[in-house]
């Protein structure tokens, strides 16, 4: 509000909508919001609008009229917030009219989504800072709830901030206990916990096919519990999450698409069935219990061959440079656009056909696609590698003994997938199309036409999956990556993927070890997690153990101590106990013990 570029770093919950929404409101004019999930926008908008307060978003996807009547309401009208998405920022329709449009504030949601050191770096994040020259006088606030010290320089810098300013909320989470631990039936722990604590839940599982299976094993052990993944379309996804906010479902399972600006405060419990890929993005989705401040669990179950299969995810989205050439090359083929054309241009593109022409896997084909993305050789929407999905309404006997189309597409959709009659499955027409023997459009007529009946509910995949070409076709040994920085971009999620394995095998307090992990030195030991709670049964001791632990530490933070001065401070407590919690500290690394003399480590 004073004017000054701003970086907030707030734990999940923090309040970060707020920081830039009230200033927003004050400064009057429209507020330009940068953000790069389509979802949050929508809904975030749809909450302002619930308010009173009017706000829009511009998104792809969106018809050059519904963008003009967007960017007139901004200009003439009264729009209070403006969402958009990072590559709208650099069209030609947004620059020319971005001068027009009376913005006080520029806020940047998922700000470290510009750092190539940030977790989820993202290209179009770049030109966040390119419209600073179309409002150069307007200041701009960055917000994010996950980044590393070097992250939050990058930010700064990347944005062009006249001087740095970060103001940073402690990510320390009194209230919340970090619990991990290697479990083989992870759904028996689940149910116990849910006994114990009951209350509001998320699951978070790791692909959208276990978001169905587990809500339906819930809901066989009388747990109301609902589905939520990507494949949903709008209405079901709203559906699905205001049952739960209200409180008319008990658990949410869901892949990590889920809870982004979510405003839930009495979530008891967040478990994880598998292992997220770094702790950036533990951290996000385990704060997203117990943001009323009352107690409340963080749970990640895991094996070792969970740990292996995430190692091998990590790798796999990083294939070898030589791969991503030839896909580059078996790419441009596919949708016949010759050497030094292909500029600007727009293609069809269907992902399951590519892969079956050239022999290659879907996900190998879009991690060296993403790579060639991030180089800005292409733009593929998310919308090209999504379904339709079908859920069966009837019965067989429907049809009884009669032959038609219909009765062929139900017989071949039960030969094809399994769970149909349960919930919505993905389904791939051109395969249906091949085993029929029909070409691709009578395929989706005759399922439109028996969706029309109620034979089945069928939700076709309306979104565009063309690729934009933003650059003319190279020769394949010409991309050099230098613009993703590969090799860095590569480093680094294998480093990240180090520090969550410490996290999980690493023997000490997980809030502890979070907190340093972004930049936070935390000298004590929280004393409900896992592993304090170990120390606890160890010792028998109750939390008589952590209490002298942290008293030692808080003793040490500004001075050595002599040995003697340490056990007359805590002389109500047995001396044999005092002595094992100062070998543990030196164990551990936390102090240094020289002959009388105690320091922290790392101390002079």
């Amino acid at each position: 509000m004073a004017g000054k570029d701003t970086l907030a770093l707030l734990p999940t919950g923090g309040g970060k909508s707020i920081c830039f929404q009230i200033p927003g409101l004050y400064l009057g004019g429209c507020t330009i919001v940068v953000s790069p999930l389509i979802a949050l926008m929508k809904d975030q908008v749809h909450q302002l609008k619930k308010l009173g307060i009017n706000a829009d978003c511009l998104v792809s996807g969106m018809s050059k009229t519904a963008i003009d009547q967007a960017l007139d309401n901004c200009i003439y009208g009264n729009t209070k917030f403006l969402y958009v998405s990072p590559e709208r920022l650099k069209t030609e329709l947004f620059l020319a009219r971005l001068p027009s449009i009376k913005c006080n504030l520029i806020a940047v949601d998922e700000a470290h989504c510009i750092s190539q050191w940030g977790y989820d770096f993202r290209p179009d994040y770049l030109e966040v800072a390119e419209i600073r020259e179309f409002l150069p006088n307007v200041p701009i606030i960055a917000l994010t709830a996950t980044a590393t010290p070097s992250v939050a320089i990058d930010i700064q810098e990347k944005l062009v901030f006249k001087s740095p300013n970060l103001i940073q909320k402690s990510f320390e989470r009194t209230n919340l206990a970090y619990i991990i631990k290697q479990e083989e039936d992870k759904f028996y722990r689940l149910e116990r916990l849910i006994q114990k604590t009951g209350g509001s839940g998320i699951l978070y599982v790791q692909n959208r096919r276990k978001t169905e299976e587990y809500a339906q094993l819930l809901i066989n052990r009388e747990v109301s519990a609902l589905a939520y993944h990507a494949g949903l379309d709008l209405f079901q996804r709203s559906e699905a999450q205001e049952k739960w906010i209200n409180n008319e479902v008990q658990v949410i399972v869901a892949t990590n698409a889920f809870g982004m600006g979510i405003d839930k405060p009495d979530v008891r419990w967040v478990v994880h069935f598998d292992i997220p890929e770094n702790p950036e993005s533990y951290f996000q989705e385990a704060g997203r219990a117990g943001r009323d401040e009352k107690k409340s669990y963080a749970v990640l179950m895991y094996d070792q061959t969970d740990l292996a299969a995430l190692e091998q995810s990590v790798l796999r989205k990083y294939p070898s440079k030589e791969f991503i050439r030839k896909v580059y090359g078996w790419f441009m083929n596919h949708l016949k656009v010759a050497i030094g054309s292909g500029l600007e241009e727009f293609h069809d593109f269907d992902l399951v056909l590519f892969c079956k022409k050239y022999k290659i896997k879907q996900l190998d084909a879009m991690s060296a696609l993403r790579i060639l993305a991030l180089e800005g050789l292409l733009n593929i929407p998310d919308a090209s590698f999504e379904l339709s999905r079908v859920k069966i309404k009837v019965s067989r006997r429907y049809f009884k003994e009669e032959e038609s189309r219909e009765s062929q597409m139900f017989d071949v959709l039960l030969r094809s997938y399994s769970g149909l009659f349960d919930f919505p499955t993905a389904i791939r027409e051109p395969e249906l199309a091949e085993r029929l023997d029909w070409n691709l459009s009578e395929v989706q007529k005759v399922l439109r036409l028996m969706s029309k009946k109620g034979i089945v509910d069928y939700q076709e995949l309306l979104e565009s999956t063309s690729v934009l070409l933003t650059q003319e076709r190279l020769k394949s040994n010409e991309i050099n990556f230098k613009r993703a920085n590969y090799n860095t971009l590569k480093s680094r999620a294998i480093e990240r993927f180090k520090a969550m394995k410490q996290l999980l095998e690493k023997r000490d307090c997980r809030s502890r070890m979070l907190l340093e992990y972004f930049g936070e030195v935390s000298n004590k030991y929280c004393g409900k997690c896992d592993y304090c709670l170990s120390i606890k049964e160890k010792v028998g001791s109750s939390n008589s153990f952590i209490t002298i632990a942290n008293s030692v530490l808080f003793h040490l933070e500004n001075s050595t101590a002599l040995m003697h001065d340490l056990m007359e401070a805590h002389s109500k407590y047995d001396d044999a106990l005092i002595i094992k919690v100062l070998e543990l500290l030196e164990e551990q690394k936390m102090i240094c013990v020289d002959g009388d003399i105690v320091s922290l480590s790392g101390s002079s």
